[in-house]
């Protein structure tokens, strides 16, 4: 008896130890992928809930004298929402976070706020689940992480079903490791809503599952940039430019910058544009992206900036909120922010710096 509760406490610290070196080895590798940053996080959260989750359950008494669950479980909202937002990222081929991502960080933080006031009070697992702050969490806590898997696992499918068969082997294997972690899932919240006993035997079949995936991704270096440019193939193939002539919309859609400086609207949008170039929304947003790779902000920005370094050095006397209004910016912090990110200093930066080149060629 005594062996089996000290294996199943070593495999369950070895998920811990083995996720905090894999996280180890990807921040320090100098191999990029998308959703680099995420998967490192991912790592690092379920290194920190296994590790403390199989301490407090075999020296709980011993060793910590606070309640352990306000550092477990908001680690393990992290670990179910960062693990959600790399599979999307991937499966997506979306290359970048938007900023109302921000609402997956409201689960492990809801979580932490709900467990802070009994820090001082060491409780088990049953005491704590009966409390109905946490049942209101934990309720939460499942709609959210079933939602999650249940797009997870659709997307995965709905993209393994669009490929071909020869490049599924990634794709594949990702698309099983997500659907059985859903149903481990699920078993995990039936063992601990009637206290089964099995907890350990599903986080040690997630362990080697993930040990699995983690190798296979080793072993192939380029796993993760394979599965993203699968999802960009099957994307495109559902192009909506299909019968389009992108060169001539192209040219249209210049002319409306260029000639029109339609950009001088701060209130222009791409609905508004999109009408006036004879496109849909989704059209042009598909032809910015797939033939200048940029979004429709990044490329109307493009064409303020460019106006904007003319009209910083034109009149030193002009206010830079005055240019930042007339070539469209509706506020001066994305004025700024947008300047910077074109030309890597700020538009007074950018102007001292060229009356400087100036004054240094006129006394040469």
């Amino acid at each position: 008896m005594e062996l089996g509760i000290l294996l199943k406490a070593y495999l369950v610290l070895f998920g811990g130890g083995f996720c905090f070196i894999a996280a180890l080895s990807q921040l320090l590798g100098q191999r990029k992928y998308p959703g680099k940053g995420l998967f490192v996080l991912c790592l690092l959260s379920l290194a920190i809930w296994e590790t403390l989750g199989g301490f407090n359950k075999f020296c709980q008494y011993a060793i910590f004298p606070f309640n352990i669950y306000i550092i477990i479980f908001p680690s393990f909202g992290v670990s179910i929402s960062t693990f959600y937002l790399l599979c999307r990222r991937i499966l997506d081929a979306n290359p970048v976070l938007r900023r109302r991502d921000a609402i997956h960080a409201t689960m492990p933080l809801f979580s932490f706020l709900l467990l802070l006031p009994g820090i001082a009070r060491p409780v088990d697992l049953h005491t704590l689940m009966s409390t109905k702050t946490f049942q209101a969490m934990f309720l939460g806590f499942i709609i959210i992480s079933l939602w999650y898997f249940c797009i997870l696992c659709v997307k995965s499918i709905r993209l393994l079903c669009s490929t071909e068969k020869k490049n599924r082997k990634h794709l594949l294997t990702t698309s099983i490791f997500i659907i059985v972690n859903f149903l481990l899932f699920i078993v995990w919240l039936i063992d601990l809503i009637f206290f089964l006993g099995g907890v350990d035997y599903i986080i040690i079949a997630f362990n080697i599952i993930l040990i699995l995936i983690i190798l296979d991704s080793t072993r192939y270096p380029d796993y993760f940039l394979q599965i993203n440019k699968q999802a960009n193939q099957t994307k495109y193939m559902r192009s909506l430019l299909v019968g389009v002539d992108t060169g001539k919309v192209l040219g249209r859609v210049y002319a409306l910058m260029v000639n029109e400086k339609l950009y001088h609207d701060p209130e222009l949008s791409l609905e508004s544009f999109a009408k006036r170039a004879n496109l849909s929304p989704h059209q042009l947003s598909e032809l910015l992206n797939s033939k200048l790779t940029k979004t429709f902000l990044e490329f109307v920005n493009d064409y303020r900036v460019k106006e904007a370094t003319r009209l910083v050095l034109e009149g030193t006397d002009r206010k830079m909120i005055d240019i930042a209004f007339e070539v469209g910016f509706n506020s001066s912090s994305t004025f700024y922010s947008s300047f910077k990110k074109h030309t890597g200093m700020t538009p007074t930066n950018y102007r001292d710096n060229y009356v400087a080149q100036n004054s240094i060629a006129g006394i040469e």
